[in-house]
């Protein structure tokens, strides 16, 4: 019976309606418009039907490209994220996440500038902008070892603009602008960030602890850092071959002066795993545990060569090492010798022959020991001439021997400042050697461009105040004297 009464439906006939309709809309007639409603609902469920799909499917589109590009920038295939990113921002030009995403994709594709111009876009210095964006900035500025106050203020203004907005990870910027601050010795601000961030970030309570000893308030660093200890213990117990982990427990020993309990932590990392980052570990927690036995005037200076000695054998080419034992020769009797011998067995063993040349040649110098220095500078130089302290030693000795190489410093201080063209140390030694060359004009230009760094050096101070006589300028000569005055009273009291 049903598939009867299917086969006897008749369709309702749409064009009488239409008709209806349009003889309606000519003379507004309202009996004409009742009969043609069946034709305008039918019209009207269409086009529903097709804006619900279309905007469906841009829906499905939109989230299918997201989701991809996610996979893709996090398994590290750059140009498929891409690609994804930019058919998104095609389609929603206005989502400042899109644009985020589409700018980490460029970066990670190699695109750094269209990276930079997207998040500039984004997170403008002046105001506020995306969140993320202005963490992005943060963390591009903070990348550099030594960047400068300029720099630093500026991550500041993008790590406070991003706490201002939504961020996925807010404990993140907490902990980077609690490190900033503790760096800057602004110890309350650190505390308050530090102390929101350890809440999700464990590992970070080493810098809270850091903080609490620099107000002084031992019983709290000292808690904190047990806090820490307790968390990269269980980690590393957790996951063996996690070095995180097992540096970051040994570094918060290290801050306990727990120094046999550190060097334990770190051998047996050592031993397992053959990492060479634990050999760099295990040099500064020795170098720390001798700078540890000097704050004690009874100590025996014998017992930190030791302790140099360890360092050197796990990590005989740790440049900060060896200039440690570059100063301990200037000790007076056996400490001095002890480190002098101490250099020459590394050298004679073939172990960072050309940081040991540098610290020998050094020595040689200030022995007044022109030849032997010459010699050992030479070798410094030939092994490790990447290294810009080996050159500028050498330039430098080469300008104040008996007699001078001026050509030839100058030739070779050229070439680390080609490398490093903002290095203050070699500038003060282009300087220097300008000024042995009659070149007073070009050697003031070196002074004062190092001055903003060394301003509280007197030596530099004396070399500005000789410039400026030899330049005629017998004022500012005598200002500069005054400065070395002012340092050395300041240093003496």
């Amino acid at each position: 019976m049903a598939i009867m009464r299917f086969k006897n439906f008749r369709m309702p006939n749409l064009s009488l309606y239409f008709t209806r309709f349009r003889l309606w809309w000519l003379y507004r007639d309202r009996r004409l418009l009742l009969q043609s409603l069946p034709a305008v609902a039918g019209v009207g469920l269409v086009v529903a039907a097709w804006i619900m799909l279309k905007f469906q499917t841009s829906a499905e589109l939109e989230t299918h490209y997201r989701l991809q590009g996610l996979a893709h920038l996090n398994a590290g295939r750059a140009i498929p994220a891409l690609m994804c990113f930019e058919r998104l921002a095609y389609m929603t030009p206005s989502r400042p996440d899109v644009q985020f995403n589409l700018a980490r994709a460029a970066e990670a594709a190699g695109q750094a500038e269209r990276a930079v111009s997207i998040m500039t876009e984004l997170a403008p210095q002046e105001r506020q902008g995306y969140a993320m964006a202005h963490l992005w900035f943060a963390k591009q500025l903070l990348q550099a070892p030594n960047p400068s106050d300029k720099v630093i203020k500026a991550a500041e203004s993008h790590l406070l603009r991003a706490l201002d907005g939504e961020l996925e990870d807010r404990e993140e910027a907490e902990g980077m602008l609690g490190e900033l601050y503790l760096r800057g010795g602004r110890l309350n601000d650190a505390e308050v960030h530090l102390t929101r961030a350890v809440k999700s970030k464990p590992m970070l309570r080493i810098r809270l602890a850091q903080t609490f000893a620099l107000k002084g308030d031992r019983e709290r660093a000292k808690w904190e850092a047990e806090q820490a200890i307790s968390f990269y213990r269980a980690w590393t117990k957790a996951d063996l071959n996690e070095h995180r982990a097992r540096l970051g427990w040994a570094d918060a020993v290290l801050f306990l002066e727990d120094f046999p309990t550190a060097v334990s932590i770190l051998d047996e990392g050592l031993r397992f795993s053959g990492e060479h980052v634990y050999r760099q570990a295990l040099a500064k927690t020795y170098m720390t545990w001798s700078a540890a036995l000097a704050r004690d005037p009874k100590v025996d200076p014998g017992d930190q060569l030791k302790l140099m000695e360890k360092a050197l054998a796990v990590d005989p080419a740790n440049m900060d090492l060896i200039m440690h034992l570059w100063a301990f020769t200037k000790l007076k009797g056996e400490p001095g010798d002890k480190a002098r011998a101490v250099l020459r067995a590394q050298l004679a063993n073939g172990k960072g022959s050309g940081l040991v040349h540098l610290a020998l040649g050094m020595d040689a110098w200030d022995e007044g020991k022109q030849d032997a220095a010459l010699i050992h500078l030479e070798q410094a130089y030939k092994l490790s001439p990447q290294l810009g302290i080996v050159a500028n030693n050498l330039a430098w000795v080469l300008a104040n021997s008996n007699p001078p190489d001026l050509e030839r410093a100058l030739a070779l201080i050229n070439t680390v400042l080609r490398e490093y063209p903002n290095d203050a140390m070699c500038r003060d030694t282009r300087g220097q050697i300008l000024f042995r060359m009659g070149k007073y004009k070009e050697a003031l230009t070196e002074f004062q461009a190092v001055l903003p760094v060394l301003r509280n050096e007197p030596g530099l101070h004396e070399r500005l105040a000789e410039t400026y006589e030899k330049l005629g300028l017998a004022d500012m000569a005598a200002e500069h004297r005054n400065q070395v005055k002012k340092l050395a009273g300041a240093r003496k009291g």
